[in-house]
């Protein structure tokens, strides 16, 4: 199945990125355009994949152009234009940074505006569309809902899947540029928080993020493992290295403790309940009455 070998391929790639995230030797800009390297030779490896072996059936084409290539190109989009704001950041005030961020994500809500109908198609998770938006032999899909592009690859492209790239990549952009005005100086009324610092095992959190990440917590289900990972290590000052690999221990381990620090949360909880429900000082059957 060309499917599996392409989310094989695409979970190296998210690997790698992550390596890059972690190098703190290097500026956003650096990162930003290494990512933007492996993205393509990616891109270009999966597409002649598709073009060479096929798909075996619509649905397995609807999944890939609905779902992994969307995905891909979305990352790319992300970290180009993630190069342009790092790029283009004002170096004056903290209330000049604020503005040019603001304005950013505007733009970002223009194109939602502007794109409301798909947007609101990918977020809910509709599927009655699908065979015209994400086939490559379909012509058929209504202009009010995907703009005609006459740039694409007939031969790895269709109607839909380069705008639910976008969303993929603004989504990702817009939830960076907030984490930039909500942190300390970037905006005067942002509110001063003591910051906590994560001392249990870092694989313990690993739990946490598959938790949130399977469960769709974040952003509609659409935020990314490596993306939760980032931001739980950003919350907490703590590096708690390639989620992959980590989630590769929690899978290792014996079955009946694989999520032992989330059962041990569920059990300590349900503990504490049992015990403020078995005595309540002057309640109704209360022991003592």
């Amino acid at each position: 199945m060309i499917n599996k070998q392409a989310d094989e391929l695409f979970n190296q790639l998210l690997e790698k990125i992550e390596l890059i995230e972690e190098n703190l030797s290097i500026t956003v800009i650096q990162k930003a355009q290494a990512c933007l390297e492996l993205i393509s030779e990616k891109i270009a490896q999966i597409k002649m994949k598709v073009i060479e072996i096929g798909f075996k059936d619509q649905q397995e084409e609807i999944d890939f152009f609905k779902r992994i290539k969307p995905g891909l190109v979305g990352l790319q989009i992300f970290y180009s234009r993630l190069e342009i704001l790092e790029s283009n950041k004002p170096e004056t005030t903290i209330k000049d940074m604020r503005k040019y961020l603001r304005k950013q994500i505007s733009k970002i809500r223009e194109f939602y505006k502007y794109q409301k109908s798909v947007v609101h198609y990918y977020r809910s998770g509709s599927a009655q569309l699908d065979s015209q938006l994400f086939l490559r032999e379909s012509h058929s899909a209504p202009l009010w809902l995907v703009p005609l592009r006459l740039d694409q690859d007939e031969r790895f492209s269709t109607i839909g899947d380069h705008t639910f790239a976008r969303i993929i990549a603004y989504d990702k952009l817009n939830n960076h540029i907030k984490r930039l005005l909500t942190e300390p100086g970037k905006d005067e009324n942002t509110r001063q928080v003591k910051h906590l610092k994560w001392t249990g095992e870092g694989i313990n959190l690993i739990e946490i993020a598959y938790g949130i990440y399977y469960t769709k917590q974040l952003n509609d289900g659409k935020a990314g493992i490596a993306e939760i990972v980032r931001y739980l290590e950003d919350i907490f000052q703590v590096s708690i290295g390639r989620a992959y690999r980590r989630f590769t221990e929690i899978k290792r381990r014996k079955r009946i403790s694989q999520t032992k620090y989330l059962d041990e949360m569920k059990e300590v909880i349900l503990k504490k309940i049992d015990e403020d429900d078995e005595y309540r000082p002057g309640a109704f059957g209360s022991r003592g009455n």
